[in-house]
């Protein structure tokens, strides 16, 4: 009885957790404004749901740094799958534009931040599925911290308008499709058919993650060594149709939205500078390992988001490369790395954390380093990695959630030398220290709750009774200029969007685990 009780309390129990971790300061504003990064991908959305169309000239501004501008094509830098695959939620958030015409805050921008909660608990989903397929012995509270305490949570929960919850996703999706293919189902032919286009949708979120190529033959590797695969007429017809359609969607959406076709982003980017700063450094084979095993030592221990501190799960991904070696399973070990290395190749060549949380740019191979850690799950030796990941996984989360509560959390935001000897903006190359001291401080974890949809929804039914400036009254400290603000802009959400908003939040994230 008390366990059926504990089933039933639990999804909610993990919903309030949820609410902490999911911020509205990116969210509860009117408009996000050119250009950057943020601003690519919603543009991506904005065109395809709003537009209709791929004219950017009505939302970037022309002889912009940060636009991509030939032939009188304006464009954003950033790349346009992550926009395909959010567009549903930003047309959703338009409906309701066009319903409250008078509405302060942008529902089409807080419907669009819905995506990657949506896609991020899809990914989980997947791969559990996936690992239960394989007879894996699979935990959902345990997947969830993996990702959690993985540093990306950060690119949902808080800047949620970035590719790499669009990343773990198609990797997700990749290995999904290829267990079903392998396991030989009776949709088979479908799979096979989809396997081309799910790739296709991974390089249009990324054009650089050219490594997906290889996942399918890396996860057969992996779980069906020993099984020989045959595909019918019907299969092959469907892999050649899929793999001449994918091809041409992503000619088409390139040439669309650029004016000319690529798969270099050094073209679109207009800026080759970092590889060639690469090359220039390395003056002999001494030189270049000496350089790369540096940059890989700051990139793993570093306090600076340093893997094994603050993503243990990628750390284990890149230390799995040295034990299937050990295995001489040497193919295997050639193909992860492989994987691991183009991503590691591009933190190197930009020596930084690329002035955000985290190592952003190895955050698709999170899916990856979690089935290989699957893959092991039999090893004599795994129990001790699973008790480091458990642990620093904790770790982990709390550098996402605590992080810009407290000036030893905070980014700089003038020059500052980082962990790799370079003078950047947005760096912290005492993060693990800071954390580990604010965790303790009592401004930072108001600071967190204080920034939480939990603490929005809490006075927005306040508001509904008209009762919060009574709760306030009745509050012990003296809340920060910026909680009033918050306040302001939950009076521009109708209660009923905000509602909507809430209840589509518990379905991306407990509905999705749920029903497993």
């Amino acid at each position: 009885m008390k366990k059926k009780h504990y089933e039933k309390l639990f999804p909610l129990l993990l919903f309030f957790a949820l609410l902490v971790a999911f911020k509205v300061d990116y969210r509860i504003i009117n408009e996000m404004k050119c250009c950057g990064d943020d601003f690519d991908y919603y543009s991506h959305a904005y065109t395809i749901a709003v537009d209709f169309d791929f004219d950017y000239s009505n939302q970037l501004t022309y002889g912009h740094s940060e636009v991509f501008y030939v032939n009188e094509k304006i464009a954003p830098l950033g790349f346009v799958g992550s926009g395909l695959l959010a567009a549903p939620f930003m047309f959703l958030g338009n409906i309701f534009d066009n319903l409250n015409e008078n509405e302060t805050v942008s529902n089409k921008l807080l419907f669009y931040s819905l995506s990657p909660i949506f896609y991020f608990f899809l990914a989980i989903k997947l791969l559990n599925k996936s690992l239960n397929i394989l007879n894996k012995r699979t935990n959902m509270l345990f997947l969830i911290l993996l990702f959690m305490g993985s540093g990306v949570t950060y690119y949902g929960f808080e800047r949620f308008s970035m590719t790499h919850i669009y990343e773990i996703f198609t990797v997700s999706l990749i290995f999904y499709i290829t267990t079903k293919i392998n396991e030989s189902d009776k949709k088979r032919t479908l799979y096979v058919g989809l396997l081309p286009l799910s790739i296709c949708i991974g390089l249009l979120v990324r054009f650089t993650n050219y490594y997906l190529f290889l996942l399918p033959y890396l996860f057969t590797k992996l779980f069906f060594k020993n099984k020989k695969i045959f595909f019918s007429t019907n299969e092959k017809i469907s892999f050649l149709i899929s793999s001449v359609f994918s091809m041409i969607i992503f000619y088409l959406l390139t040439v669309r939205v650029y004016g000319f076709f690529t798969l270099n982003p050094s073209t679109l980017y207009m800026d080759d500078s970092k590889f060639s700063n690469y090359i220039e450094k390395m003056e002999n084979f001494i030189n270049f390992i000496s350089y790369n095993l540096s940059s890989l030592s700051n990139i793993l221990f570093t306090q600076e988001f340093g893997l094994f501190w603050f993503s243990p799960i990628l750390f284990f991904g890149t230390v799995s490369i040295l034990i299937f070696l050990l295995k001489k399973e040497f193919q295997v070990s050639f193909l992860i790395f492989v994987c691991f290395v183009q991503n590691f190749a591009v933190v190197i060549m930009w020596q930084s954390t690329a002035s955000s949380y985290g190592f952003r740019y190895l955050f698709s191979l999170i899916p990856l380093s979690i089935i290989l850690f699957y893959s092991l799950e039999k090893e004599n030796y795994i129990n001790i990695f699973k008790t480091y990941i458990l642990l620093f996984s904790i770790l982990g989360a709390l550098g996402v959630l605590f992080f810009e509560s407290t000036e030893s959390t905070q980014l700089s935001l003038s020059p500052l030398v980082n962990s790799f000897g370079n003078e950047v903006l947005y760096s912290n190359p005492k993060y693990l220290s800071g954390l580990l001291d604010s965790i303790f401080k009592f401004e930072a974890i108001t600071a967190v709750i204080g920034s939480s949809f939990l603490i929005a929804s809490l006075f927005k039914i306040f508001m509904i009774f008209n009762i919060e400036s009574d709760i306030i009254d009745l509050l012990p400290i003296n809340l920060p200029q910026e909680f009033y603000s918050l306040l302001n802009k939950l009076e521009g959400i109708q209660n009923i969007n905000f509602l909507f908003l809430l209840i589509l939040f518990y379905y991306f994230s407990i509905g999705l685990i749920k029903n497993k």
